[in-house]
């Protein structure tokens, strides 16, 4: 097994800690490790960023790694394609061109503002071994060590969220359950060629990459190590993580879907589950709310076209399921979100939430996320391979 590590970088000060804790994991579980670090800037960028990347160009390859490190600066890439998406792409097409499109090689995208554990490299070696699995998430916890009680919470809220609508997908039995967070995920380097690689998205081409390999493969949501993603502020992207810092500054709450979602959410994947409805008895099985939402999504003609075109219950599933793919189950959250369930703060989703499993309600948001960690290990939405 060989694996390659793509760090995508643009501006990133601390990058080196990130790979000393590599170097630490690689000397804990010496294996067969590549590095990719892709510094990145855009024709928009000044002189002054170009400059920063030639420099740390040069400092990061004198640095004594152990591991191969390969330091790529992407430079005045075209405003239109440069980003995340661009940078993550080039690192892993790259490592597939000099390491091999074989089932063996296992490409880990990682960010230069994480930190990682002693056993990450032991991780995902651990994960691969399963033969059966196409790609991987692996676990994570934001870091809290931005020195500022307001950002702090903000990430608790902010990852609350996050895992909070994992679980929602996992309750009402939605079969493509998912937690894209991008320095988390992993993909078997045939596997990314298969489904044709990154895309090139500014923003999101975690969510798009990940819904691209549940569509196509099995995929593990692992927590045999962890990643500790940043909480810093960032504008460069319309949403996500640093985006999410930024707003809560400016004194917006973090808000999220109503637990009350759950029952709605739950018919609406028992009418897609049956197999032996004609159209209009998945019609009227369908939860009022959510008809609309269908109809402007084109549900019937798709369910008509998935009866002539499939032999057997199981493809017939499986063809339904896979035309509702999670960006799809996103857009039917929003509908509901925006004309009929509002929604509320993190705060009372969990309060409802821990209802449900008839749990006393945290009296802390830091305690709620804590319970919400481990209840996806309990529940089986994360385990070690």
């Amino acid at each position: 097994m060989h694996i390659s590590i793509i760090i995508p970088s643009h501006h990133e000060p601390n990058i080196a800690d990130t790979l000393w804790d590599l170097e630490k994991a690689y000397v804990e579980f010496p294996a067969s490790l590549s590095v990719y670090v892709i510094l990145n800037d855009s024709e928009r960028h000044g002189d002054a960023v170009r400059a920063y990347h030639r420099s740390q160009l040069s400092e990061l390859k004198a640095l004594p790694f152990r591991f191969s490190l390969d330091v790529i600066h992407l430079s005045q890439v075209r405003h239109k394609k440069a980003g995340v998406g661009h940078a993550r792409k080039s690192g892993m097409d790259r490592a597939v061109g000099e390491c091999g499109a074989d089932r063996s090689h296992i490409l880990v995208c990682l960010d230069a503002d994480c930190r990682v554990r002693k056993d990450y490299v032991k991780g995902w070696s651990e994960i691969y071994k399963n033969t059966a699995i196409d790609a991987a998430v692996m676990q994570f916890e934001h870091l809290t060590l931005s020195g500022s009680e307001l950002l702090d919470v903000a990430i608790f809220e902010y990852e609350a969220h996050l895992r909070y609508y994992h679980h929602l997908q996992y309750l009402c039995g939605y079969p493509h359950a998912m937690q894209p967070i991008g320095s988390c995920l992993s993909v078997r380097a045939d596997f990314y060629q298969k489904i044709g690689g990154m895309n090139q998205r500014k923003a999101g081409e975690d969510f798009y990459f990940l819904q691209k390999c549940q569509l196509n493969g099995t995929v593990a949501h692992a927590s045999n190590s962890k990643v500790y993603p940043s909480n810093r502020i960032s504008k460069r992207v319309p949403f996500g993580t640093g985006r999410a810092m930024m707003e809560r500054l400016e004194n917006h709450a973090q808000f999220t879907y109503d637990f009350a979602c759950l029952p709605i959410l739950k018919n609406v994947i028992s009418a897609l589950s049956r197999t032996d409805f004609e159209p209009e008895e998945l019609w009227q099985a369908l939860p009022i709310h959510s008809r609309p939402y269908f109809e402007k999504e084109g549900l019937w003609d798709h369910w008509m076209e998935t009866a002539r075109h499939t032999r057997s219950a199981e493809a017939f599933s499986k063809r339904i399921f896979r035309w509702f793919h999670p960006f799809r189950f996103m857009k039917l959250m929003h509908h509901l979100r925006d004309t009929a369930i509002p929604a509320v703060p993190i705060e009372q989703a969990l309060h409802d939430y821990f209802v449900f499993r008839q749990q006393r309600p945290p009296l802390t948001l830091e305690q709620g996320l804590e319970d919400l960690r481990k209840w996806g290990k309990q529940d089986g939405l994360w385990k070690e391979w």
